[in-house]
C-alpha cells in the first residue's frame, strides 16, 4: 500500500517538524513525495511540496520555501483543488513577507483571502490575519498591524484555537515592543508561553521564550 506508506512518512515528517528536527522532517517529506510521484497522486504531491516549504519557512529559510509553495500551487491548479490552493497561497504570502518582499506577500495573501471566501473555508483565518499583521509590522504600520493581530486573536478564541491564540499573542508582543510598550509585551509573552507549554507545542514555545529572553536581557 504505497499510499499508506506515503501517509506514514508525511505524519512522521510533521512530528519531526513540530520538534524542530529539520533534516529528519525533510527526509520524511521527500520520501513521501517520491512515493506519491511514483503513483501519480497529484494532491499528495502538492501537499508534500507545501510541507517541505513549511519546514524551510519554520526554520527561517523563507527563500527556500517560496519555490516549494509555487510548485504546490501549480500542481493544485491542474486538479482544481481551490481550497487547498488557498492555504498554500497564504503560506506563500507569509514566506514572501518573511523574505522581505512585503508587497508580493500581500498580493499572495489577498489571493488567499479571495479563495477562502469563494470556498467558504474559514479555519485558517486566525493565521491569515496574523500574517497580515506581520506584514504591516515590517512596514512600520503599527496601527494596521495591531488591528489585524487583534482580529486574529478574536477569531482564534472564538474557535477555541488556543495554539493559534498563543502565536498571535507573540505577534502582539512584537507590536507592543515596536511601540515601546514593554510591560504589555511581557504580559502577552507570559500568556503565550503558559499556553504553549501546557499544549506541548515545543517549537512555538521556543520562539516565545526566545523573545521573552530578549526582553529580559534588555532589563524589563
Amino acid at each position: 500500500d504505497l499510499t499508506g506508506v506515503a501517509d506514514v512518512h508525511s505524519n512522521i515528517g510533521q512530528l519531526y517538524r513540530r520538534m524542530g528536527r529539520w533534516e529528519e522532517s525533510l527526509a520524511e517529506y521527500r520520501a513521501s513525495l517520491a512515493l506519491r510521484e511514483r503513483i501519480g497522486h497529484q494532491r499528495g504531491i502538492a501537499t508534500c511540496h507545501n510541507n517541505i516549504g513549511e519546514v524551510y519557512r519554520t526554520r527561517g529559510q523563507p527563500e527556500l520555501a517560496i519555490p516549494e509553495y509555487e510548485q504546490a500551487i501549480r500542481v493544485l491548479g491542474t486538479i482544481g483543488a481551490a481550497a487547498d490552493a488557498a492555504v498554500v497561497f497564504m503560506n506563500l504570502g507569509a514566506a514572501r513577507v518573511e523574505s522581505g518582499d512585503v508587497g508580493g506577500g500581500r498580493e499572495s495573501l489577498l489571493e488567499a483571502r479571495t479563495r477562502f471566501a469563494t470556498v467558504g473555508r474559514f479555519k485558517f483565518l486566525p493565521e491569515f490575519y496574523r500574517v497580515l499583521a506581520a506584514a504591516a509590522l515590517r512596514e512600520g504600520d503599527l496601527s494596521t498591524a495591531r488591528d489585524n493581530a487583534e482580529r486574529s486573536l478574536e477569531l482564534a478564541r472564538a474557535d477555541s484555537a488556543r495554539h493559534e491564540a498563543a502565536m498571535t499573542e507573540r505577534v502582539l508582543a512584537e507590536i507592543a515592543l515596536a511601540a515601546d510598550q514593554r510591560v504589555e509585551a511581557r504580559a502577552l509573552l507570559e500568556r503565550s508561553r503558559e499556553t504553549l507549554a501546557e499544549l506541548g507545542e515545543t517549537l512555538e514555545l521556543r520562539r516565545t521564550e526566545a523573545l521573552l529572553e530578549r526582553l529580559t536581557g534588555d532589563g524589563v
